[in-house]
């Protein structure tokens, strides 16, 4: 059976035989069954359908064999629709995406009744990880920085000067004020889903400023627009004011050397982007707090709502289709993992134009 291909024999619906994390979004199984039963476009079930953005489900008939397992499940399989056994096979045909799957280590045949005890899963399959895929930045960050998760912060902040090489990421939000430039162009196209109103977005801001950050075209744009060139002069000629406010000041938190903006992102991402060795900043030094974690094994509760599994599905297909590509292109751009420069390439290719005057056109 192909790397892409999953099957699990003779288990409980309701017992949660596997998990799948979409960008970072949890689903229970059931909430997946019952989509592939209710609100999938083929009612037929011989076929695989699809689930997510280049997932595929596929249920496979079961009959127990002996003569009273037999009674016993039919009579169950028509009292209680919800509660059944089933095999059934997973294809994934997603590179583009951040995906996992997990499977349920205490599923046997029958279903376990006492949902107050968690159950225990095992990571089987994992993809759109790798550092340039648009599934990367659903990651979270200490995964992202190898760092632990659990911080606390003791000492009394410090104002300073940082090295700007040791923020490694560029900032997931930027907030409304005066603007970024870059997030108005890709939002004018839906590309960037700037305030949270879709169930999936093309990019996020923060693979927009990450893959955008050396390409002298888009750094360009920072320069031509107002309010980022008045930055860009103040950081790079050693005039910006230090004499803010506290409130008015950068703002980081430092994770032993490492830091991560909290506020003034949008000043931070100009001097990342145009090489600005030192930026003045409130400091929080954080410790990590000890924590033993089992590898490849987590330990989640149980779920049991839809989530907008049909909303992710319908945003994915629009997302794409409103900016030129066809049901088909689509799911070949999901399964050649298509996304940052690549993806912006292609559509300027499509429309012979490039992004920023595509934007300009939509307005």
């Amino acid at each position: 059976m192909a790397n892409n291909v999953f099957q699990f024999n003779d288990v409980y619906t309701i017992s949660d035989p596997i998990k799948i994390v979409f960008n970072n979004r949890e689903f229970s199984f059931l909430s997946i069954y019952n989509f592939y039963k209710y609100d999938a476009e083929s009612s037929d079930d011989s076929v695989y359908k699809e689930v997510f953005p280049g997932i595929y489900f596929r249920q496979q008939s079961v009959t127990p064999k002996g003569f009273f397992n037999k009674i016993l499940y039919f009579i169950k399989e028509k009292e209680f629709d919800s509660d059944r056994v089933v095999s059934f096979q997973l294809l994934i045909e997603n590179k583009r995406d951040f995906i996992q799957v997990y499977r349920n280590l205490d599923v046997g045949k029958y279903p376990k009744w006492d949902n107050s005890v968690p159950d225990e899963y095992e990571l089987i399959y994992e993809s759109g990880t790798e550092n340039g895929c648009a599934g990367y930045y659903y990651i979270d960050r200490f995964t992202r920085l190898n760092l632990p998760r659990n911080w606390e912060f003791p000492y009394d902040k410090e104002k300073r000067y940082i090295d700007t090489s040791r923020i490694p990421l560029y900032p997931g939000l930027i907030g409304s004020g005066t603007g970024c430039i870059l997030k108005s162009v890709f939002h004018a196209l839906n590309l960037v889903d700037a305030y949270s109103q879709s169930e999936y977005s093309l990019f996020t801001l923060e693979e927009v400023l990450t893959v955008t950050s050396k390409e002298k075209r888009f750094l360009d744009i920072c320069k031509h627009f107002e309010h980022c060139n008045k930055l860009i002069k103040k950081l790079t000629n050693n005039t910006y004011d230090i004499n803010y406010h506290d409130y008015e000041q950068i703002h980081v938190a430092d994770y032993d050397g490492v830091y991560i903006t909290s506020e003034g992102k949008h000043r931070t991402c100009i001097a990342k982007r145009f090489n600005v060795p030192q930026i003045y900043a409130v400091v929080v030094k954080g410790v990590p707090r000890h924590q033993q974690q089992e590898e490849n094994v987590i330990t989640i509760q149980k779920v049991r709502h839809n989530n907008s599994i049909q909303r992710i599905l319908h945003d994915c297909y629009n997302s794409f289709k409103n900016i030129g590509f066809s049901q088909e292109e689509t799911r070949e751009l999901l399964r050649e993992g298509v996304s940052g420069l690549q993806l912006i390439e292609r559509i300027e290719t499509k429309h012979g134009m490039n992004i920023y005057e595509l934007a300009m056109n939509s307005l």
